[in-house]
């Protein structure tokens, strides 16, 4: 039920002010080796790397990730790599243990709009100057897959606008359709009943005439 209930979005909503007053909050951004699922940088030079995960085996396979020759977590633990200062995973309550959380990370918890530390993560390294220029690059690239994200999107939306335009055609030709079948029945179940109207040759014989309806009886 746990892994049902939360998606990566829904957390990073959660943890939209964990740094309060930063000044780049960036979520799925290539600004180191991989992309990161939340990335913090406080006015004072610091990153925050937050690692979202909804499922167990997404956790176990993040400790499989390769940087270069060396593994993610060796890659984080060395102060000497251009990484962030402070890494964190966040999960859902209870769906991963203390004991499992690597030494160079921490847990955040997340219970609905709520989160809580449960473990801080160390300090992994000093300050590091992130060229601006590179800073520059990413956000724009990815401003343009934000972009054509959009796009799509809109074209999806009318494709199921369209769809549904069609199903709504096709409830009202069959209600229509129904309806008439009904009042034709009805009519039909009026003449049979009706001791003046000979159905098989359309004879009234109170008007003296033949006819497809009965215009005295009508009214």
């Amino acid at each position: 039920m746990t892994e049902a209930k939360y998606t990566e979005k829904s957390i990073q909503e959660s943890l939209k002010w964990f740094i309060s007053s930063p000044k780049y909050r960036i979520e799925n951004l290539y600004v180191f080796n991989w992309e990161s699922d939340l990335l913090f940088l406080t006015p004072a030079g610091y990153w925050y790397e937050i690692e979202v995960k909804i499922s167990r085996g997404d956790f176990f396979n993040d400790a499989k990730k390769t940087v270069g020759s060396r593994s993610k977590a060796q890659f984080l633990s060395n102060p000497d790599t251009q990484a962030p200062n402070y890494f964190y995973y966040a999960a859902p309550e209870r769906l991963i243990s203390l004991e499992e959380v690597p030494s160079h990370a921490g847990l955040i918890e997340v219970d609905g709009r709520k989160w809580k530390v449960i473990k801080p993560a160390p300090k992994l390294r000093g300050k590091i100057e992130v060229p601006p220029s590179k800073l520059v690059d990413k956000f724009y690239y990815n401003w343009c897959n934000e972009i054509s994200n959009h796009r799509k999107t809109k074209k999806d939306i009318k494709k199921v606008e369209a769809r549904y335009s069609d199903v709504e055609r096709t409830i009202k030709y069959e209600s229509a359709r129904l309806v008439n079948n009904e009042k034709y029945r009805a009519i039909e179940a009026y003449r049979r009943a009706c001791p003046y109207y000979d159905i098989a040759s359309w004879h009234c014989s109170k008007e003296g005439r033949n006819s497809s309806r009965c215009g005295w009886c009508d009214e």
